[in-house]
């Protein structure tokens, strides 16, 4: 089926894996546990510029049990106060302090543990700051801790830890019924067996005095799960409890303070919904806090004046005008109470890292109150199809770019517009778009890309260089490529003092067998050959086509009794070696000569190396072919009589006729003339017609020596004998003009 296919659709199914392949990489990616720590601390650095531009509520303040409160109550023993935990009396008297403002909400974000854990002597103490809490004119709220298992609350010592395990397994019924009466009513569009509604369903909760939890206005979880990393970015809005949703601190308040037209709670799978805001949840149940700055965004009192003014007030030592911290500056307030003392209640935050719990509080009670817009991450799909484009745009600034330069510049900027991106979704539209894993295959996708683009580049220039000098047919090197190298081989040789010699093959009877088998028979044997060849030398060898037939090999560094060595075996391999055509099914034997020539031994240059060479390949032919050919005639020329050399001289003329005929045969043959009964003729009969044709020079040679000679005597002769002569020759010519007229008659007799 796949063989059916055409070019196009193997390409687009090739297309549609590598889409697969990339989904797939950026899934895994952005699911690895590694990765994603990764991509949260990037995602603090946008969430810090996100900070900078968002404004928060001013009427959310704080009033912190920090370390001068500390110092100071240790100061004045008069207060009663002591070393922390002070007694709740002191929480008492700043609920009646604030009380003579009227703030909006007073929010303790301290947990206040039942009374067993204390001794007789503070039961009074208890007693006034629950009465405090039922006389407060503004709403008063109470964290608690709810988890899944004690072992996430850290600061509990082991004794704690399984008291409140035993408590939270025998819950008495007003227990029961006084926290169900602080849960919340939410329309539950959670499917049955849902993954959200189990991963937010709590088993155990630290119980606070039971008289806060009767008076107080409502109850929340406090701050307890961060981040994988620890970082408490987002915060738990709703969890289940005895089969009952309750809030989170911070939106038990915001809740109780939002219009009656905006307080109804909706839960599904992947967001809640508070009134018209729609807030995206994660897998765990958790929202993105939007933050504010850094630690101190909302202002700060100490408690330890907020109490010292409520006892100079109530023994009347001053006036409310003659404090130096009024009452009137929390009216309208929402008033958050924690601890910010030397190593308690410090969280880690995107902004800071000594980030106070209460500050995490009222940053989240303004996004519940004041944010329309909630941090929300993009979907892994869509991101997947993001991260395609960019790829995509990698992929074609790459591969259209014909400058290097451009080809490196155009992705880099693509990946910069990418982390742009990322950075202006988060700022201007509080959307978290995955921000490594996408970086990553994009960039992968660029080195990928450029490696094809440099491995196809380099492709492409071998093709073009061995197109350039190499052979289509029998991929040996071809004359051009031969003649530059031979020039620059002799030059080398002739600065080192070195030797080089030359092979000039040609297979015997090459056209004969072109006849016999056919064309494409011959170019099989050719490739045949031409591999042969390159099998038996070294490959520092260079072997090239030199025209037709005709083969040669370069040997650096080769005297010539090496390449005589090295020729008599270029002959005998091919001699006895079986050459395959018509598919392999014939099997055939050819035959080569060899010229053979050596610088500087018979040439100081390039042509007449070829020359002499070429000499060699002639006498080898002459010789009865599939052998070397001598270096030299057979017999020395200065050695033979006159009449000897002059035959011999004859012979070699005889020889380079023959081989022109062969040429001429070939040529013929290749231009597809139409003379083939002639030039079988031509050849069959070849040697009787180089033979008579070169008795024929030799008897014109003769000749031209005879006339030579005449021409010498009349230049010795006299001036009168020359006259002689012209008259003699005149008489000649007048007696032979009858002649021709008789000789012109013929013709009309016979016509008659």
């Amino acid at each position: 089926m796949l063989k059916k296919l055409s070019g196009k659709s193997k390409t687009f199914f090739t297309y549609i894996f590598i889409i697969i392949v990339f989904i797939g990489l950026i899934y895994g990616l952005s699911t690895s546990e590694a990765v994603y720590r990764f991509e949260l601390r990037t995602l603090d650095l946008r969430l810090q510029l996100l900070a900078n531009n968002e404004e928060h509520d001013p009427n959310i303040v704080q009033i912190l049990l920090n370390d001068r409160s500390t110092v100071e109550a240790q100061k004045n023993p008069e207060l009663g106060l002591g070393r922390i935990p002070w007694p709740r009396r002191a929480w008492g008297e700043v609920i009646d302090f604030l009380n003579r403002s009227e703030p909006k909400a007073i929010v303790f974000n301290i947990n206040f543990i039942g009374p067993e854990g204390f001794s007789p002597e503070n039961l009074a103490s208890d007693a006034y700051f629950t009465n405090a809490v039922k006389k407060s004119k503004a709403p008063v709220f109470f964290g608690m801790l709810f988890t899944d298992s004690l072992k996430n609350i850290k600061h509990y010592d082991v004794n704690v830890k399984e008291l409140l395990e035993e408590r939270a397994q025998n819950v008495s019924p007003d227990i029961r019924e006084l926290l169900a009466a602080k849960s919340l009513p939410v329309m539950d569009d959670l499917p049955e067996g849902s993954n959200m509604k189990n991963t937010i369903t709590y088993t155990v909760y630290s119980q606070i005095m039971n008289g806060l939890l009767k008076e107080g206005k409502g109850i929340g979880l406090m701050i307890l799960k961060s981040d994988a990393d620890g970082v408490n970015r987002k915060n738990t809005p709703l969890f289940v409890f005895n089969k009952n949703f309750y809030p989170s601190l911070s939106l038990a308040v915001a809740h109780y303070l939002l219009p009656e037209g905006q307080k109804t709670l909706q839960i599904t799978e992947k967001q809640l919904m508070l009134g018209d805001r729609v807030i995206p949840l994660d897998k765990e149940g958790k929202n993105f806090s939007t933050w504010y700055g850094n630690p101190g965004t909302y202002h700060i009192f100490d408690v330890i004046d907020v109490i010292l003014s409520e006892k100079s007030l109530k023994k009347g030592e001053k006036s409310i005008e003659a404090l130096e911290l009024r009452p009137e500056y929390f009216k309208d307030k929402i008033v958050i109470i924690g601890q910010s003392a030397t190593g308690s209640d410090l969280h880690h935050t995107p902004v800071s890292n000594v980030f106070l719990g209460s500050e995490i509080v009222a940053t989240n009670i303004d996004n519940y109150l004041n944010q329309q817009k909630f941090i929300q991450k993009l979907d892994t799909k869509y991101v997947s199809i993001i991260t395609l484009i960019f790829c995509l745009l990698v992929w074609l600034a790459v591969n259209r770019s014909k400058s290097t330069f451009v080809s490196i510049v155009l992705p880099v900027m693509v990946i910069v517009s990418y982390v742009l991106l990322s950075i202006m979704a988060v700022v201007t539209g509080k959307l978290w778009i995955d921000m490594v894993a996408p970086v990553a295959v994009i960039i992968l996708t660029f080195v990928m890309t450029y490696i094809a683009k440099f491995v196809l580049t380099s492709r492409k220039l071998e093709s073009a260089i061995e197109q350039a000098t190499k052979d289509g047919l029998t991929k040996l090197y071809n004359h051009r490529f031969f003649q530059e190298k031979i020039h620059k081989d002799l030059a080398n040789a002739s600065r080192k003092d070195d030797k080089i010699s030359l092979c000039l093959i040609d297979i015997d009877f090459f056209k004969k067998f072109n006849d016999t088998y056919g064309h494409r028979a011959g170019d099989a044997v050719l490739i045949q050959v031409a591999q042969t060849l390159k099998e038996s030398v070294r490959k520092s060898d260079l072997v090239a086509r030199y025209g037709g037939e005709e083969m040669c090999v370069l040997l650096d560094k080769t005297d010539t009794e090496e390449a005589l060595t090295v020729a008599q075996k270029l002959v005998d391999n091919i001699q006895n070696k079986d050459f395959f055509i018509d598919e392999g099914t014939k099997r055939v034997n050819v035959t080569i000569s060899i010229g053979v020539a050596t610088f500087p031994a018979h040439a100081k240059s390039v042509q007449e190396l070829i020359e002499f060479a070429d000499k060699g390949l002639y006498r080898a032919k002459e010789g009865g072919r599939n052998r070397v050919g001598a270096l030299t005639d057979e017999i020395e020329l200065t050695d033979v009589p006159g009449g000897d050399k002059q035959i011999k001289e004859v012979e070699i003329q005889k020889a380079k006729v023959v081989k022109a005929i062969e040429d001429f045969v070939t040529i013929c043959n290749d231009n597809n003339y139409n003379h083939e009964k002639y030039i079988f003729n031509l050849l069959k009969e070849k040697t009787i017609f180089s033979e008579e044709f070169l008795d024929n020079c030799l008897q014109e040679e003769l000749i031209e020596d005879t006339i030579e000679e005449e021409t010498e005597e009349l230049e010795e002769d006299s001036i009168l004998d020359h006259e002689t002569h012209k008259i003699s020759l005149n008489e000649e010519i007048d007696s032979e003009v009858p002649l021709e007229k008789e000789t012109e008659k013929e013709p009309e007799e016979e016509k008659v």
